[in-house]
């Protein structure tokens, strides 16, 4: 790119921004169709608006009830374990173990899911 070279140092100073900002324009024309950009406009946002994202809540959602039946299962096991409030041996809560041996692996398959549900909602 050549510059109009003057004889006076103040008027080459002062003519260089200007063929810089005529080059920009163009590439921010041919580049970002600035000229649309100025057209059309902007508006403000308002920042207290609020924009809902309908697959995070989605997602969300199923994170909550999967946490909520792993919670009653788990409710469930502590229940057995317990009995009628007495303690009872580890005998006992050994024997509950292998009975809720099902629930365990529920309660497992609902961790696997909050882990993937929690996966998707990040990306």
């Amino acid at each position: 790119m050549s510059y109009f070279k003057a004889t006076n140092p103040e008027i080459d100073y002062f003519s260089k921004p200007n063929f810089i900002a005529a080059d920009l324009r163009k590439y921010m024309i041919s580049a970002f169709d600035f000229d649309r950009m100025i057209e059309y406009g902007t508006e403000p946002v308002d920042q207290k608006r609020t924009i809902p994202n309908p697959q995070y809540k989605q997602l969300t959602y199923q994170i909550k009830k999967a946490r909520e039946k792993k919670a009653r299962l788990e409710a469930r096991i502590f229940q057995q374990m317990e009995g009628n409030g007495e303690t009872k041996g580890v005998d006992h809560l050994a024997q509950t173990i292998l009975k809720s041996a099902n629930l365990i692996e529920k309660i497992n398959g609902y961790n696997d899911e909050i882990k993937v549900l929690l996966a998707k909602r990040e990306d």
